[in-house]
């Protein structure tokens, strides 16, 4: 059956027609079986793409979340890094003349790092130094950057808080003096700081920190600063005494063999 070139069977309608040899007539087409299967097959397909799809997406977000943990984790140690590298070995005193000292490290649940550093970026020209004390508490398993841009303050509800990172178990610092036979392997490392018979305004050369995740375990990074202290003052020299210029000379050999060897077992 056709009408100017178009016919039913071309739409997938079944057309019975006269066999000519038998005089029967045949039905051509698909049988209810043969349709029960291919809906069968396109919902199998179906499914098995929803559940790759799904998988993919559920992997893609997975490694999104582990990205940006691992993005928090290198920010909060460049942050601190950073604060180190820009540490000045001098003191503040306060109203009641208590002295902050260059550098503070001690084994605490509240302030465990708390600096005095130098480079503060004054983009808005405000009348303030470009110093300021900078500490690191733990609190709930986060840690917290809080900076005080007038260094002689040290009230918490005067610092600009930042949050850094979650998740922490615990925290353990560790701090190497600057001094003679000082080395990475041999030590001696401190668990406080200022440690016994230090000035407060010294530093130290190296601070060791190990942060202790839920997810990723501990994580161990090692901080080199400047060495030691300031200049010291200088001192007239009487006119009977002798010059002692060779006498300088050895400290600073002294001072730059040290330095030499550490720098050594950092690049080790």
């Amino acid at each position: 059956m056709s009408c100017r070139g178009f016919s039913l069977n071309s739409v997938g309608i079944t057309v019975p027609h006269r066999s000519r040899a038998f005089g029967l007539t045949l039905v051509t087409g698909f049988t209810l079986m043969e349709v029960m299967v291919a809906l069968f097959i396109m919902a199998l397909i179906a499914m098995l793409a929803s559940q790759a799809f799904n998988t993919a997406s559920s992997g893609a977000a997975a490694t999104r979340e582990a990205m940006e943990r691992l993005a928090a984790i290198d920010r909060t140690l460049f942050v601190i890094e950073t604060d180190l590298r820009n540490a000045l070995p001098k003191t503040y005193r306060q109203r009641l003349g208590e002295v902050l000292p260059a550098l503070y490290v001690a084994q605490s649940d509240d302030y465990w790092l708390v600096v005095i550093r130098g480079g503060v970026d004054n983009p808005l020209h405000q009348r303030r130094t470009e110093e300021a004390r900078v500490g690191y508490r733990y609190v709930e398993e986060t840690i917290w950057r809080d900076t005080w841009y007038n260094p002689i303050e040290n009230e918490e509800d005067q610092a600009y808080k930042q949050k850094l990172l979650t998740g922490v178990e615990d925290i353990q610092v560790r701090v190497l003096p600057y001094g003679p036979g000082v080395s990475i392997a041999g030590g001696p490392w401190y668990d406080m700081w200022p440690a016994t018979g230090r000035p407060p305004e010294q530093l130290p050369i190296a601070i060791e920190l190990t942060i202790t995740l839920d997810d990723m375990g501990e994580v161990k990074r090692l901080f080199s600063l400047l060495p030691g202290q300031g200049p010291p003052p200088p001192q007239q020299q009487q006119p009977n005494q002798p010059n002692n210029g060779q006498q300088n000379n050895g400290q600073q050999n002294n001072q730059q063999n040290n330095d030499a060897e550490v720098n050594n077992d950092f690049a080790n």
